[in-house]
């Protein structure tokens, strides 16, 4: 393993390929396929650094987790392309989630930050937390799909609009500045809010955003015909 890992050096030196350079720079395990993909093994912690920006990560996969929280980044350009486990930016001023990971096997995490809206989010998720993010927040970008929890709690959003319609866990608003329930996933296991708490998305009331009743149709009034004239004209 080592003779391969001396051969990829020779092969991607620095100049060439910055990635890698700065893969070596963290001391992380990794290999690089016959395509030129780069596999990092394990979690990789950039945690509470003070870093301004993450280093060049862009086109690797870590198969582990990956945290950044805790840092100064307003931006997440730089972050792996994939990654298999949990992604954790949290608490690191974000103002968006631009430049993050598209794939994540894991919760995506970007509580406590700055965000205006969700546009960056990967479409499909198995776990999704932006609560606690100051200022105005809409849900604007948020993943489509989430296989887990979708938790948005103590955030500034007036509105549902956007949000994840396919939530196959938890659907969590608690402490939002909203007036209804009007835009709550149809598809989801739970709904918790100021509003209460329900078992299906069918048991909110229709004042809330629930599904409005069924209305009682009455049955089509028919009327005697009139008798035909005798004789002719």
């Amino acid at each position: 393993m080592l003779g391969i890992f001396k051969k990829v050096a020779g092969k991607f030196g620095k100049e060439k390929n910055p990635q890698l350079a700065e893969i070596k720079k963290l001391k992380l395990p990794y290999d690089v396929a016959a395509d030129g993909t780069i596999t990092v093994h394990g979690d990789v912690d950039l945690s509470r650094r003070g870093l301004y920006s993450l280093p060049n990560l862009s086109d690797v996969t870590v198969e582990g987790n990956f945290s950044c929280e805790g840092n100064h980044l307003m931006t997440l350009h730089g972050a792996p392309a994939k990654i298999t486990g949990r992604f954790d930016c949290s608490g690191s001023e974000l103002v968006n989630l631009d430049g993050g990971p598209k794939e994540v096997g894991g919760l995506y995490d970007c509580s406590r930050n700055e965000l205006g809206d969700l546009r960056g989010a990967p479409r499909e998720v198995a776990a999704f937390d932006c609560s606690s993010n100051s200022g105005y927040m809409s849900l604007y970008g948020a993943p489509k799909k989430v296989t887990g929890d979708f938790r948005c709690n103590y955030c500034s959003i007036s509105t549902l609009m956007d949000a994840p319609q396919d939530v196959t866990g938890t659907f969590a608003v608690v402490g939002a500045e909203l007036q209804t329930l009007h835009g709550v996933p149809q598809n989801c296991a739970r709904v918790v809010s100021d509003f209460g708490n329900f078992d299906s998305p069918k048991d909110i009331p229709s004042n809330l955003g629930g599904p409005a009743p069924a209305r009682e149709i009455a049955p089509r009034q028919t009327y005697p015909q009139p008798p035909a004239p005798l004789g002719g004209p």
